[in-house]
């Protein structure tokens, strides 16, 4: 495994298995092994090796560990918490368990607690940078961003490789009008990240607010590479009408009015409560002359409190009366 080739570990750990199949660190080994695949098919097979583990031999301070990051993954807060309470009574001196913790607090809607959870693991180890991760959440959460900022850039500036750490910092500074600091998050992001759409499209949002709408749909094409469509569960479906309402603000910024109202309707089509893509929908279909359908969709922006400005407004019903 720490030659990268998880292929021949787990080959090795199964002869081990047929030798002694309750040895329970044999089953954490395999677990890790199938961990480091990374394949949706490994991990599922990583998480029933961790309860086989625990199961043998309670001890096993890191299987609890894995698994209850597994627990995380898919939101089953509560198991995870249980395990690294139980890990942390037999090993209280790990930051990685103290870290850990603070997040499933985090969670379970305790983000106090998560603070004092990651001090303690920083005071263990203050190189930790997890444990800044983690605390940075938890100050958003406290919504204190004064606090949250300082761990955050720690972190990134450790090279975490997280994803959602790029993206939640760049958030950040994103709303904060800093959007230097915000594209380079989210370049990070789909550096660490490249087949997770939402960094592209972060990415591309950011790019058009700078006046590069090319260069946005540029990163776009990297959020659905070669017509790949995502999954059909509702957060996926606002996921792709993100991904067209961005498209249709490049467009947009490029004068391209008749592809960004085919953008824009698109996004709509899939998510018919998207505000924003509503109220520029209503803007391309008033550029193009179509008034009685503008006001409809300007109607309905407004509806889901996300009005176009009154002067377009006024002017948009004022040609759809006529």
């Amino acid at each position: 495994m720490r030659r990268g080739n998880p292929e021949r570990a787990i080959a090795t750990i199964r002869q081990a298995l047929a030798l002694d199949p309750r040895c329970g660190l044999a089953h954490q080994l395999l677990a890790q092994a199938y961990l480091q695949q990374g394949t949706y098919e490994t991990l599922s097979e990583a998480r029933a090796e961790l309860r086989q583990a625990v199961a043998l031999d309670p001890n096993l301070v890191w299987a609890r560990f894995y698994l209850a990051r597994l627990y995380l993954d898919v939101g089953a807060v509560d198991k995870a918490h249980e395990q690294l309470n139980t890990a942390i009574d037999l090993h209280p001196d790990l930051p990685h368990l103290q870290s850990l913790l603070g997040e499933a607090e985090r969670q379970l809607g305790q983000p106090r607690r998560s603070v004092e959870r990651q001090e303690r693991a920083l005071a263990i180890d203050a190189t930790f940078a997890p444990a800044k991760y983690y605390l940075g959440l938890a100050y958003l959460d406290l919504e204190d961003e004064a606090a949250a900022l300082p761990p955050l850039e720690a972190a990134a500036a450790s090279g975490l490789p997280i994803a959602e750490l790029y993206l939640t910092l760049g958030s950040v500074h994103e709303e904060a009008g800093r959007l230097d600091r915000a594209r380079a998050l989210y370049d990070r992001a789909v550096a660490v990240a490249p087949d997770r759409a939402e960094a592209h499209v972060r990415l591309a949002k950011v790019l058009t607010r700078q006046g590069h709408p090319v260069r946005a749909l540029d990163a776009l094409s990297g959020a659905l590479p070669d017509g790949r469509r995502l999954p059909a569960t509702q957060y996926y479906q606002r996921l792709e009408a993100a991904i067209q309402l961005e498209r249709g603000r490049a467009l947009q910024a490029l004068g391209q009015w008749n592809g960004a109202a085919r953008a824009y309707q698109e996004a709509v089509a899939i998510s018919p409560d998207l505000a924003e893509a509503h109220r520029y929908l209503a803007e391309a279909l008033y550029r193009q002359g179509n008034f009685g359908r503008a006001l409809e969709h300007a109607e309905r922006a407004a509806a889901l409190d996300h009005p176009l400005p009154s002067e377009l407004m006024r002017q948009i019903t004022a040609r759809a009366r006529r």
